[in-house]
């Protein structure tokens, strides 16, 4: 079995090297033509300049004030976790918790499940049960309003 398998990578290797072989001689002509094309690409994409979209989330970021507001806070310490691992207090760590309310700064794109009014979302799912798991939007047991959130959005146009 381990034979047959090795006869046949050697054959796949070797029809595909002369396949590339042949491709190659083939385009000598057009071989300038590419490497303008490369270089090209490459001039352009050193030349690109780089815009940092992420948010800055600190105290002061604005936030609206139908919010939650930014908070962080250590949740261990090295004063309260060294020992944590049993080796006499040589190992300690730290980890942080944060509370933010996401992407107020930006359109949201499950706002058919984000907003309600009169206690219902788009299509009259109850507001209240769709949000009554604080996993997320048709997360409780009956999947009430699970068709809002956006997994459910075409990926494709």
């Amino acid at each position: 079995m381990t034979d047959n398998r090795r006869n046949f990578f050697k054959t796949a290797g070797a029809g595909a090297a002369a396949l590339a072989l042949g491709e190659l001689l083939a385009s000598s002509a057009s071989a300038a033509d590419d490497e303008d094309r490369h270089e090209g690409f490459i001039r352009n994409v050193l030349k690109a300049r780089i815009f940092d979209l992420s948010h800055t989330w600190d105290e002061n970021s604005p936030i609206a004030s139908v919010n939650p507001f930014y908070e962080m806070h250590l949740e261990a310490t090295h004063q309260n976790t060294r020992g944590t691992f049993g080796d006499g207090g040589k190992l300690s760590f730290t980890s942080e918790v944060q509370h933010f309310s996401g992407q107020h700064g930006a359109p949201s794109i499950d706002a058919i499940g984000h907003i309600g009014r009169n206690g219902k979302l788009y299509g009259g799912v109850d507001a209240a049960q769709a949000t009554s798991d604080p996993r997320g939007i048709g997360r409780d047991a009956a999947g009430t309003g699970a068709h809002l959130d956006i997994h459910h959005y075409p990926r494709h146009s």
